[in-house]
């Protein structure tokens, strides 16, 4: 009988020294791979990188299509603002030219009601990059109660492309009326505007 309960002391105790060795090899495996964590996260650190884009230099490639804009033709308008129903008004279309270059042609019109007065020797003057040029006016006669546009001139101006500042050239255009209109004396009307590479219409 007590050779039994011996046995059975040894039997339990063999079973607890094996399950204290268990214990033993897990928590000091979880105690280094903490350890190597650490070590690893003190000692290594996240690589950075930079990323240049070359762009290629093929005619054909849609980048540089977007980039490099090409302006063939363009058209807008712009009028004086004299307070009263006689103005001028201007349209303008410009139009690539030779030699890295554009042609503007200004298209000139009186907006009036019941007119009639002479056209006069360099009556219009159009002032664009820095320089002046001078055109006659045509007659005007209309008797008409509505306001309507009559064409007093026109002209074509040739400017260099590098003229342009952001896409516009600034240009005044004035045209020498002479005259009573509406009990009122008018000497010059002027009409001051730019001329885009990107059309207002």
């Amino acid at each position: 009988m007590k050779k039994g309960r011996i046995n059975l002391k040894w039997f339990l105790l063999i079973i607890l020294l094996c399950l204290a060795l268990v214990l033993a090899i897990v928590a000091g495996t979880g105690l280094w791979k903490s350890a190597a964590s650490a070590k690893k996260s003190s000692s290594e650190v996240e690589p950075t990188f930079e990323i240049q884009l070359v762009l290629p230099d093929s005619d054909t490639d849609e980048t540089e299509t977007v980039q490099t804009v090409s302006i063939d033709k363009s058209v807008g308008t712009f009028y004086s603002k004299t307070g009263t129903s006689l103005n001028i008004g201007i349209k303008w279309y410009l139009s690539a030219s030779t030699n890295n270059s554009y042609d503007i042609y200004f298209d000139i019109y009186v907006n009036c009601k019941n007119l009639t007065i002479n056209g006069k020797s360099n009556g219009i003057a159009i002032t664009i990059n820095g320089c002046t040029y001078y055109l006659d006016s045509k007659d005007i006669n209309y008797s008409g109660n509505e306001a309507t546009f009559m064409q007093i001139g026109e002209y074509t101006v040739t400017v260099p492309a590098d003229s342009f500042n952001n896409g516009q050239l600034p240009v005044s255009i004035s045209y020498s009326f002479g005259g009573t209109y509406g009990g009122q004396q008018i000497d010059t009307i002027t009409a001051d505007g730019s001329v885009k590479l990107v059309s207002e219409e």
